[in-house]
């Protein structure tokens, strides 16, 4: 979450360079930032250098989804619904095929994997989730998630470390399974934290919303 601050600080001074270059140009900076995250993975099978000397290195980070998201913004893609379920089957796969079960590094932020899941998941909302069509309730619920989404997202690193991965809870658990399980219950809670938090008048300042009642109306 702390890049965050980082990328907000470099935004000014690079977008006005995203907002002109062209299509192909992106596709290329965003094809080196694919390929540095990529290193990592291919160490297993190649040597590479992974070290602040390598070829890469300064394309390496949090800022390519930055990158990323100003691309889809001007230049909107289509993807197949065919290709949803193996840019989501993949890491499991991958963890498979190295007889490693550490989804966490397989599907890290800064992994290959992690990309083409956090795409995945983006085009497949944008393009086939029709809000118009859904009952009020569902808006509703959705639209607080959004509202909590960065508390969500600042908080979830103490649910998930800190109580989380305290508990022995799913200790013989398939691996697959116990992370699809640790999802869930860190969303959750996380998501229930946040909410509480909001009602407090440190909202704003700890997880970025409130929602606390005043004259009959929320602020």
């Amino acid at each position: 979450m702390y890049p965050l601050i980082g990328i907000y600080l470099i935004a000014p001074i690079i977008s006005p360079f995203f907002e002109k270059i062209s299509e192909k140009e992106y596709q290329l900076i965003i094809l080196l930032w694919i390929i540095s995250l990529s290193l990592k993975t291919l160490s297993n099978y190649i040597d590479v250098s992974l070290s602040e000397e390598s070829i890469l290195y300064y394309f390496y980070g949090y800022v390519g989804y930055f990158i990323l998201g100003y691309y889809l913004r001007r230049f909107p893609k289509k993807m197949s619904v065919w290709l949803f379920p193996p840019l989501i089957v993949i890491p499991f796969a991958m963890c498979y095929l190295n007889h490693s079960y550490d989804l966490h590094v397989e599907t890290w932020n800064l992994s290959v994997f992690g990309v083409m899941q956090c795409f995945a998941w983006f085009q497949f909302v944008m393009q086939y989730v029709d809000s118009a069509k859904w009952a009020d309730w569902v808006k509703k619920l959705v639209a607080d998630f959004s509202n909590c989404s960065f508390g969500i997202c600042l908080i979830h690193s103490f649910v998930l470390f800190y109580c989380l991965w305290k508990i022995e809870l799913f200790v013989d658990v398939y691996p697959i399974l116990r992370y699809l399980v640790n999802i869930f219950i860190t969303v959750i809670l996380s998501w229930l934290l946040t909410k509480a938090m909001s009602k407090t008048r440190l909202g704003n300042y700890v997880v970025g919303f409130r929602t606390i009642k005043s004259y009959g109306s929320n602020h």
